[in-house]
């Protein structure tokens, strides 16, 4: 019944994906991440300010202190990211956004081996070279049948890497004793500045940066219902799923299962997005999606295998 329950929580992380496709409909990527980064940071310090106050004066307390760790919160793990993420879904298909997030723990373990110090095995290595391999097949595919900027992707894996990162900074601030909420909180308003600054410096026009102007006032196919309604609940769907309910619930299910096998079920996640979005909006899976799926897999199979090992080895010795 557990596992029933993660699976759940990993297709709520997947229809995130389908609201941000709806929210892109009206407005470019940058000023929908702005409008977006707002929101869930609005949403999240007001919960924080009224349900956990201690959170709140603890950061405004020792702000100063760890200035550099807020300033790498906001600009490397949310603006990095969150920007890169609405480029990709706004020019690549919300499958092949999925599967390279899929890389993140490979990245975060070349990072740990870099940066903290994390032994590498030679199982490791090769899972973590088959998995940067497993992108080819897809990459090459898209090339072939779809017309779309080459920076797309290279904003894509520049997101990739800085979420891997980021992770190192979030845990670093919660050992000090800042809760997720808050981190994202805070950080998501100060990206929200710098995402609304680039907007306004490179998305040109009022109508540039909203393409989709009028179909806000304009009311939706068959309803009453004006367009702005969809695009806010969109964007506030997202927030839920992902700050809310997703960070939470995976933190949830860490009491009951290791991270590892956290981790490992979200392997499902692409394929639970190209289903929903060929559903609900008729996109077709990318061509050598499936190989690519099924190369990166075999990785993450291989490197959490070995992650297990060490797990159950300092078990043992201890």
């Amino acid at each position: 019944m557990m596992i029933l329950l993660l699976i759940l929580v990993y297709l709520i992380d997947a229809l995130s994906y389908s609201a941000t496709q709806i929210a892109l409909a009206y407005a470019n990527p940058v000023m929908c991440m702005t409008l977006r980064m707002f929101l869930g940071g609005a949403l999240l310090t007001t919960l924080v300010r009224f349900r956990y106050p201690e959170q709140w004066w603890m950061v405004r307390t020792t702000w100063y202190q760890h200035r550099w760790l807020w300033c790498k919160i906001i600009v490397i793990y949310l603006y990095v990211t969150y920007i890169g993420f609405f480029i990709g879904m706004h020019w690549m298909s919300s499958a092949y956004v999925a599967l390279l997030y899929n890389l993140t723990p490979l990245i975060i373990a070349l990072f740990g081996y870099f940066l903290a110090d994390q032994q590498m095995n030679r199982t490791k290595w090769g899972a973590l070279i088959l998995g940067f391999i497993s992108i080819i097949p897809i990459t090459v595919g898209n090339h072939a049948t779809a017309l779309y900027p080459g920076y797309a992707e290279i904003s894509m894996l520049f997101s990739v890497c800085a979420m891997a990162y980021g992770w190192f900074i979030v845990h670093a601030l919660m050992q000090i004793g800042h809760s997720p909420l808050i981190i994202n909180g805070v950080g998501m308003l100060g990206a929200s500045v710098l995402a609304l600054v680039t907007s306004l410096l490179f998305e040109g026009s009022l109508h540039e940066r909203w393409p989709g102007l009028q179909a806000l006032f304009d009311t939706h196919q068959g309803t009453q219902i004006p367009g702005i309604v969809f695009f806010v609940t969109a964007l506030l769907c997202s927030v839920v799923a992902v700050e809310l309910i997703f960070y939470n619930a995976t933190a949830f299910f860490m009491r009951y299962y290791s991270l590892v096998f956290v981790s490992f079920v979200g392997m499902l996640t692409p394929i639970m997005v190209a289903l929903l979005n060929w559903k609900f909006f008729q996109e077709p899976l990318p061509p050598l999606f499936i190989p690519s799926f099924i190369l990166l897999a075999i990785s993450l199979i291989c490197f959490y295998q070995q992650e297990l090992i060490t797990v159950f080895q300092h078990k043992k010795q201890k």
